[in-house]
């Protein structure tokens, strides 16, 4: 079984890739620019650090994208209505 971990974190302009390989301690960072299809940015990611999709034993992803959109404030509006006397249940 693999001990290598993935992070992998979708922004707008580049994909940061981060592998640990937990049996040595080493950590690998590579980053591709995020244009065109997503799949195609992570199997290149994958070329770039020498791995297979089979040599990652778990992937963890991030995306700036709620971030961004809380902090620009470019989402939807939202509201919440409630039954009288269910307050506390939120």
């Amino acid at each position: 079984m693999s001990n290598v971990r993935l992070a992998i974190d979708v922004g707008g302009t580049f994909v940061d890739f981060v592998r640990l390989d937990e049996s040595s301690g080493a950590v690998d960072v590579e980053k591709v620019p995020s244009s065109g299809a997503l799949e195609d940015r992570f199997f290149e990611g994958l070329d770039r650090l020498g791995l297979a999709p089979r040599d990652v034993a778990m992937i963890v992803h991030g995306s700036t994208l709620v971030i961004n959109t809380i902090v620009q404030e470019k989402g939807a509006r939202v509201g919440l209505i409630t039954t009288a006397g269910f307050r506390d249940v939120l």
